[in-house]
């Protein structure tokens, strides 16, 4: 998984777009206090402290953030910017139960954080207990830059009760890490019988590597 090549139409809109990257979710009145201009003009970035410096007009910035979400880099969910995976989810059957594989969102990071500590803790397979660290220490889930990339996939069992409708537990995961040196990616597993195979990328196609939690089921 190669770090992506990103290239924007504006600097503030790169500046924007690495904003949010970095912080994993922002919301428009976070990023747009955050990521100013000079007073002088106001579609050029302020130098710090050598000019004053000021917000976007509302009006400018939200056409930054529209082009950002046309473009597929951006994408905005309950009132909250984040990155866009570049993925699809997939839903899957069995006999016993139905589950989702999904790219994880960032509000799916500790309970990807805490899942990975308890599959350490039972050593039932070889899992590094540092990737909750550094997931819980970065300020985001997703990462997405010149420098590295880091997508994580989950998968969410699915209960539907007639009394207590849809429930979701995210029951596996799997991480996967690339830079821009020749290291490439590292996958890292969960347990849970073994996944489906996609086709949304090659992201996606490599987490047919990871194990999940629950029943095991055979795959041809």
């Amino acid at each position: 998984m190669a770090t992506p090549q990103l290239e924007f139409d504006s600097d503030v809109r790169g500046r924007i777009y690495r904003y949010v990257e970095r912080h994993g979710s922002a919301t428009r009145e976070e990023v747009r206090d955050a990521v100013r201009v000079s007073e002088a003009a106001e579609s050029k970035p302020a130098r710090s402290g050598t000019e004053p410096s000021v917000r976007l007009p509302v009006e400018e910035f939200n056409r930054h953030v529209a082009a950002l979400t046309d473009d597929g880099h951006l994408t905005e969910r309950e009132g909250r910017l984040s990155v866009e995976p570049d993925a699809e989810s997939e839903s899957h059957e069995t006999d016993d139960f139905e589950y989702e594989v999904r790219p994880a969102r960032e509000d799916d990071r500790q309970a990807v954080a805490d899942l990975i500590r308890e599959v350490a803790d039972e050593g039932a397979i070889v899992v590094d207990e540092r990737v909750a660290e550094t997931i819980e220490r970065d300020g985001a889930l997703i990462r997405r830059n010149e420098r590295e990339s880091r997508m994580v996939f989950v998968a969410e069992r699915i209960d539907r009760d007639e009394d207590d409708g849809e429930t979701r537990e995210i029951v596996g995961w799997v991480h996967l890490q690339g830079s821009n040196s020749r290291r490439g990616t590292t996958p890292s597993n969960s347990r849970w019988g073994s996944p489906p195979s996609t086709e949304s990328g090659e992201s996606a196609a490599r987490c047919s590597n990871a194990a999940w939690r629950g029943p095991t089921r055979e795959t041809t």
